[in-house]
């Protein structure tokens, strides 16, 4: 039986009170915002284009309690596909004009287990999809029954891609005090993983989409 050593408890401690301070700190400036914040101005979601180069999107339905969820924000949820490519890329888009108490970008990892998917492999991963330059998600594959889908997701506030959910919320803290804003978005899109083809594969797919989706979305998330 290993015995763990102070130094270990005492780095663990110090790990949690700093997550602790970390979510304390951005309820206090949250709340302290609750009259709202100022914004960069910005294109609706309304106006996103069905077509992206050689992808052709179709607007999918969402039940009440998700609608509900994102009553704050603006959303866009969408698959695409490509004559080229059999099988169909979903995008989910959500935007924040300001983040208060009980009104803050839920994380996909807790909505899709609602809905029956388990995840099987979650991680990070650095990304360069077209000719952009390299930022960090998360990577997750998810499996109900017999079916697998390959997810990656991030947040976008103030010009930066950020995949820890502990730096947003630290960086949500420092913004609000030094930009009086708190506004930010999630960007996620997955694919299923076909029976016939390798998770590396799929990733490709998401990648290839991701490549020529950036530039354009990027146009309605202030920075």
């Amino acid at each position: 039986m290993s015995v763990q050593s102070p130094f270990l408890r005492l780095r663990e401690m110090w790990r949690l009170a700093l997550i602790l301070l970390m979510f304390l700190g951005t309820g206090a400036v949250l709340r302290s915002y609750e009259l709202g914040v100022a914004t960069s101005p910005r294109v609706d979601f309304s106006s996103f284009p069905p077509v992206v180069r050689e992808w052709a999107g179709e607007d999918v339905s969402i039940t009440a309690s998700m609608r509900d969820s994102f009553k704050a924000g603006s959303f866009l949820f969408r698959t695409y596909r490509n004559p080229t490519i059999s099988t169909e890329v979903s995008l989910f888009l959500v935007y924040f004009p300001s983040q208060k108490i009980g009104e803050t970008i839920h994380s996909p990892k807790n909505c899709l287990p609602g809905s029956g998917w388990v995840p099987v492999q979650s991680g990070q991963i650095r990304i360069s999809p077209g000719q952009l330059d390299q930022f960090e998600v998360n990577r997750y594959v998810f499996a109900r029954g017999t079916e697998r889908q390959l997810v990656l997701y991030w947040y976008e506030a103030h010009g930066r891609s950020l995949a820890s959910e502990y730096k947003v919320k630290y960086r949500l803290v420092l913004d609000s005090l030094s930009m009086g804003r708190s506004d930010g978005a999630l960007i996620r899109v997955s694919t299923p993983i076909k029976n016939t083809e390798t998770d590396e594969q799929a990733q490709a797919r998401l990648l290839r989409f991701l490549g020529e989706l950036l530039p354009v979305s990027r146009r309605y998330i202030p920075q």
